[in-house]
């Protein structure tokens, strides 16, 4: 029978070789996953940090988007402002808007001569201004109490001083 000293060394010894033997086996399977990150492209650190993310990415395109659509907007409403029924008033929908008219053939009016003046309705006639040699001239005459009528604005006349007088 072996002495326990002798025992006690062969399992020494056997340890020894199983440690070294882990020892290289761990080396080759850090060598194998490196060159797995390496065939992969895990090993190279991403460029941008924390901006490669995807939704840090997708949240920056859509806050780009809307920006522009808030501010464009506005002006995409009124695209079609020159449109010959286009709306006149933004918020109109378009069931209220009246259908659009037949085209009217183009009429030329046929000259009418004016008879003298002609004044619009509610336009008063402007004042006669005379001068002081005219008044004694063309002073209106007083009319009788019974046909007297209200003052219109077209009956002012209107005196201006003639020149070197003062007013």
């Amino acid at each position: 029978m072996a002495s326990p000293e002798r025992n006690i060394s062969a399992v020494d010894q056997r340890l020894v070789s199983l440690e070294d033997e882990a020892t290289s086996l761990r080396a080759e399977v850090a060598a194998l996953q490196e060159e797995i990150r390496w065939l992969t492209g895990q090993d190279e650190e991403p460029a941008g940090g924390w901006l490669s993310r995807g939704w840090v990415r997708a949240s920056l395109l859509l806050t780009a988007v809307g920006m522009v659509v808030l501010v464009s907007l506005p002006y995409l409403l009124h695209l079609d402002a020159t449109a010959p029924n286009a709306d006149p008033k933004p918020g109109v929908s378009a069931s209220t808007r009246p259908a659009p008219a037949a085209p009217r053939a183009v009429v030329e009016p046929a000259p009418v001569k004016p008879p003298g003046r002609v004044r619009a309705p509610g336009v008063p006639e402007p004042a006669r201004v005379l001068s002081t040699e005219d008044q004694a001239v063309a002073a209106p005459r007083p009319r009788p109490v019974r046909e007297r009528r209200a003052l219109q604005p077209s009956d002012a006349v209107v005196v201006a001083p003639a020149r070197g007088e003062s007013p």
